[in-house]
């Protein structure tokens, strides 16, 4: 048997180990989902969900799920952040008649694409007669590619009962990053009343940042950008996967001694700002092995020059 506490009332409990259930707490009524190991969610006139998964440990502190449901609350109600060292957050209103145009806009594209896709085909086929196959391929790749754009945006038939079923809108939302105020890190998601955790964890000194450089060029049609993926882990596991937004952007440049210390400076300046606002201080390890544009000999770089040493080490400390 596993002795819990539950998270909306901390009455103490005791599940059955290794037998998943769904279970009702007796002074709260609130229904606990439980894994067999973990709760992993937990329904009141609201729905909490914690990610299950192998590294369920390293993302999550089981004894802070009342302080976890508690922030999805402040969040839902009062629009509450995370801050904005290595964190982002963001909420918006969806309506109904934003999902209707939508999906109006995608069956328009879905009828233009298959005719646009039919009207090739027969092309082809002409072309099959007359020319090289090479005609046919420049013929259908455009209507492929439409026809793939048209049917992967996704069916939105679910957003639109849930906005008829609340009134015509619900709200949503997501984020990563440090709470303010405390040392935990979150990483969710939110729709209306049901709100999913990927990460609600305790950070300490077992637990550091992974700087990869990466550089992209940009394509035909875009400009290069440059930086740092970060990903906050400790001794085991990566605690939240990088998303998109997980990333330091830098001006792009190649590697001077400059370009360089300006670097550093700046993840020196949000390593001292987060210690500042979550009381820990977390080391940092900076990669350039998988970047397309990597500099050489980095080693030799910093061992040569006492200045950029001198910051490589002070983002190593975690002190």
């Amino acid at each position: 048997m596993a002795e819990i506490e539950c998270p909306i009332c901390s009455e103490r409990l005791v599940f059955p180990q290794g037998e998943p259930d769904v279970f009702e707490c007796p002074e709260c009524v609130a229904d606990l989902n439980w894994s067999g190991k973990h709760i992993t969610g937990v329904k009141t006139n609201r729905n909490y969900l914690f990610a299950a998964g192998e590294n369920f440990t390293s993302s999550f502190n089981p004894e802070l799920f009342c302080d976890a449901i508690n922030f999805a609350n402040e969040v839902i109600d009062n629009d509450k952040r995370v801050l904005s060292e290595l964190g982002s957050s963001s909420s918006n209103t969806v309506t109904e008649e934003a999902i209707i145009g939508q999906m109006d806009f995608n069956n328009n594209f879905r009828g233009f694409s298959t005719a646009f896709f039919a009207i090739s085909l027969v092309c082809g086929v002409i072309f099959l007669m007359t020319v090289q196959d090479l005609a046919i391929c420049l013929c259908m790749i455009p209507s492929l590619l439409a026809l793939a754009i048209s049917w992967g945006g996704g069916d939105r038939t679910e957003d639109l009962q849930l906005a008829q079923h609340v009134g015509g809108s619900y709200r949503e939302g997501n984020g990563s990053g440090f709470i303010p105020e405390s040392s935990v890190y979150t990483a969710y998601r939110w729709k209306n009343d049901t709100f999913t955790f990927r990460a609600f964890k305790s950070i300490g000194e077992n637990h550091s940042l992974r700087l990869s450089h990466f550089f992209y060029g940009g394509g035909d049609h875009g400009s290069p950008s440059q930086g740092y993926t970060w990903a906050l882990k400790d001794k085991k596991a990566i605690l939240d996967q990088p998303a998109y937004d997980s990333r330091i952007s830098t001006p792009v440049h190649n590697f001077e001694r400059k370009d360089l210390l300006e670097d550093f400076e700046y993840i020196l300046e949000i390593k001292n700002q987060l210690k500042k606002k979550i009381g820990v201080c977390l080391p940092i390890r900076i990669e350039f092995g998988s970047s397309q544009k990597k500099p050489k000999n980095i080693r030799k770089i910093l061992q040569s020059d006492p200045e950029l040493s001198e910051l490589w080490k002070k983002l190593e400390e975690g002190e």
